[in-house]
């Protein structure tokens, strides 16, 4: 019965273990590690934002549940650079009816 319980034990520990690593929440602290951070992430990351601007030159594509937070409002802000001009191809048209 002992040893049941300590092998159980183990697997249990080593479940947990994957579990965490599994779902452990990435730090950035710049928009090249934030670009990265969405770009090889796997999906159901958390990606935590420090405090801070981050200027990017193209949109950010977050995988199915992957989590991106901030340090709060008016403290993490995700922009875009001057330069940039996103396509409005895809946009309606306004003067279609």
């Amino acid at each position: 019965m002992k040893k049941t319980t300590t092998t159980m034990l183990a697997i249990a520990g080593a479940f947990l273990n994957f579990c965490h690593a599994a779902s452990a929440a990435q730090n950035v602290d710049n928009a090249a590690a934030l670009i990265a951070a969405v770009r090889d992430g796997a999906e159901g990351t958390a990606i935590h934002i420090a405090a801070g601007t981050y200027e990017l030159d193209a949109p950010l594509e977050p995988k199915a549940g992957m989590t991106l937070t901030g340090a709060g409002m008016d403290k993490t802000i995700i922009t875009h650079v001057a330069s940039w001009k996103p396509s409005t191809a895809t946009l309606p048209d306004p003067e279609m009816k």
